[in-house]
């Protein structure tokens, strides 16, 4: 005669189900910001290099690449574009991708961003998105120190674009204490962050990524 094999009953699967979701949601958010996390610590580190890069290019031809002068200082060079995304390479590489993904050499209308085709940064699979788009694309923001003061005054417009999205991350009444003068005014000769992302229903979601507020600087120091 077999012996029959006793298995869970209903309740007891529910009961079962019931603490594994508990469990979830108690573990999940937080392996979620450590993710998060471990992402900003990466695209914060990739923006750095970029600083370093077009620093090192302003050394070397005297001034910063000519697409980052088309705004006043203070207004953000935003890389949302073909265009500008292309510039951006150009300035780096001294290349710029095709669609296979392959480094091609520098056409005419774009020679005047690296007229040496000089390579100043190495860019990594990791710097890019599925569709060959750096990180940030649509979100990502380049200043430069225009008027070689060694500073960055920001535009009233884009401190309150910036603390608007850091509401996300720090409470109502740590951004009322900010004090704006200060806040405005970056010391460094250029700054490259990523904000939350804006994407309006008609772009495309393929841009779209799960880090957002990443600073080149330090902005943390205006919290403490």
């Amino acid at each position: 005669m077999k012996k029959l094999k006793k298995g869970f009953t209903l309740i007891e699967l529910l009961v079962a189900i019931s603490i594994i979701g508990i469990l979830m949601g108690i573990v999940g958010p937080k392996v979620f910001d450590l993710l998060t996390s471990s992402t900003k610590t990466k695209y914060s580190s990739i923006f750095s290099a970029w600083v370093t890069q077009l620093t090192q290019y302003k050394s070397h031809y005297g001034h910063f690449p000519p697409f980052l002068y088309e705004e006043e200082e203070g207004v953000a060079i935003k890389i949302d574009d073909e265009d500008l995304h292309d510039a951006f390479l150009a300035s780096l590489k001294g290349k710029v991708r095709d669609e296979t993904g392959s480094w091609v050499s520098l056409a005419e209308d774009l020679i005047k961003q690296n007229r040496e085709n000089r390579e100043f940064h190495s860019f990594g699979d990791n710097e890019f998105l599925g569709d060959g788009k750096v990180i940030g694309y649509d979100d990502l923001y380049v200043l430069i120190d225009q008027d070689g003061d060694g500073a960055i005054e920001l535009s009233d417009e884009l401190v309150e674009d910036i603390l608007e999205s850091l509401e996300q991350d720090f409470s109502s009444s740590q951004i009322d204490e900010i004090d704006k003068e200060v806040f405005g005014v970056v010391n460094h000769s250029v700054i490259i962050f990523l904000l939350q992302n804006t994407l309006d229903d008609d772009d495309d979601e393929k841009y779209k990524e799960d880090v957002s507020n990443v600073f080149s600087w330090n902005i943390d120091k205006y919290f403490d």
